[in-house]
């Protein structure tokens, strides 16, 4: 598989993620079939997924000599996957595969991949939250985009010249992203509940 191609595969998997909010890619090429891939994946609970890979293009696939995968909530690391070698990881059988975990804990990992950190995150991270809201008795509602809300969160415009209470809106919406619409009249809520204790106690018809 080319660099090329290889990229064109990275970016699909981050675009058909149903967790991705947007990414950054950036491809710094050292020869023809030898590339160092980096950038940052944004969440659509606030999170972020950065990743790195050294990769290099050969008759059998692509070689990947280095990568790292790094979950986090702003400072706060979540997990990261990678490969380097940590002398707190040499007594592993898995070394130098390893994953840190939230609390500093280094724990054995086989080789992994960017869609499987997503994998990861999608069926664990972001399912716990959904199901910490139903044992919490939140309103869990499946917009037009197929996003849960939550964890993903709701806006409201909050340019309202009528003063009446305005509709909540996935972030996807065409409302929201239509072009001329100005970002800072919106506001976030983390959820439908605290959309509604605000008095905004509709969804809008056209996203949900």
């Amino acid at each position: 598989m080319s660099i090329d191609k290889y990229i064109v595969r990275l970016e699909s998997i981050i675009t058909s993620s149903p967790i991705v909010s947007s990414y950054n890619i950036t491809i710094d090429r050292k020869t023809g079939d030898i590339a160092f891939i980096s950038g940052s994946i944004e969440l659509r609970d606030g999170a972020s997924l950065d990743f790195k890979e050294f990769i290099e293009s050969k008759e059998s696939g692509i070689e990947k000599y280095k990568y790292a995968y790094n979950y986090r909530s702003h400072n706060n690391v979540i997990f990261r996957y990678d490969n380097s070698p940590d002398p707190r990881a040499k007594k592993l059988e898995t070394f130098p595969y390893h994953k840190h975990l939230k609390n500093l804990d280094i724990v054995m990992s086989r080789e992994m991949s960017l869609i499987e950190g997503l994998k990861e995150i999608e069926g664990t991270y972001f399912m716990m939250e959904e199901e910490t809201s139903i044992m919490k008795g939140e309103v869990i509602m499946n917009c037009q985009k197929g996003h849960s809300h939550p964890p993903v969160r709701v806006v409201v415009a909050t340019g309202n010249p009528t003063n009446q209470p305005r509709p909540y809106h996935c972030p996807e919406c065409r409302e929201v992203t239509k072009q001329g619409v100005n970002k800072e009249n919106w506001e976030e809520y983390p959820d439908i509940r605290s959309a509604e204790r605000a008095g905004h106690d509709k969804p809008c018809s056209v996203c949900f």
